[in-house]
């Protein structure tokens, strides 16, 4: 398993930097990506994604991947909604999960949908656990 920040939050008032990670697993051929959480209330999501973090490295231990195949988990990418108790992005009030694909130049939400949408960027497969 490998651990990769995919986004970092620094502009935030009165808090330390909050990194969006993602966490790969076998070989590096873009088999599937799966994003969990996109809003502060999804839990569950967040859940589901550690059991399954949890399983895939018990997997890559015991060498059970096949050599072509390669997962990236990306459990949650709203960690300071969830921080402050809101659904949607605590500074504007916007969805996440409605930014995508984002852009890169724009707003923070923005951004940070560009920059989920580029990294799970030609998987073969994707999964996005909604509410």
């Amino acid at each position: 398993m490998e651990k990769k920040t995919i986004f970092t939050f620094s502009a935030l008032p009165y808090r330390q930097k909050i990194h969006v990670d993602g966490y790969y697993f076998g070989s590096q051929d873009k088999s599937l990506a799966i994003v969990g959480s996109t809003r502060g209330d999804e839990y569950q999501q967040i859940f589901v994604c550690g059991l399954l973090i949890q399983a895939l490295r018990k997997l890559e231990a015991a060498g059970d991947f096949a050599p072509d195949a390669g997962i990236v988990v990306i459990p949650s990418a709203s960690q300071f909604s969830m921080n402050v108790g809101k659904r949607f992005w605590p500074m504007d009030n916007t969805d996440i999960n409605r930014m995508f694909p984002g852009y890169d130049q724009g707003e923070t939400t923005q951004r940070l949908a560009n920059s989920i949408f580029e990294e799970v960027r030609g998987y073969a497969n994707g999964i996005q656990l909604a509410s």
